[in-house]
């Protein structure tokens, strides 16, 4: 084999080779990268939430036969308002 041509050659593979460690290192980067940004998000969203539930433990969500209890509750209310004389 010429000379110049394997040179070139040997040149080509080593730049090949360079080429693809810098590709690996750049997707294991992004890698990372993206699963920093997940556990930054998690925090910024799990923290109130946790402090939420540290400083409230006993709120609940209301379900819906609360919600129809209160809902009775309220029209009680305003019958006894439309009751009431006027002055």
């Amino acid at each position: 084999m010429d000379p110049e041509i394997r040179a070139l050659l040997e040149e080509n593979h080593r730049l090949l080779a360079d080429n693809n460690k810098i590709l690996h290192t750049m997707r294991r980067n992004a890698r990372i990268g993206i699963i920093f940004k997940i556990l930054v998000w998690a925090i910024i969203l799990g923290v109130p939430v946790f402090i939420w539930r540290l400083y409230f433990p006993n709120v609940t969500m209301a379900t819906p036969s609360d919600m129809s209890q209160s809902m009775e509750q309220f029209q009680d209310l305003l019958r006894t308002y439309e009751n009431l004389p006027t002055p």
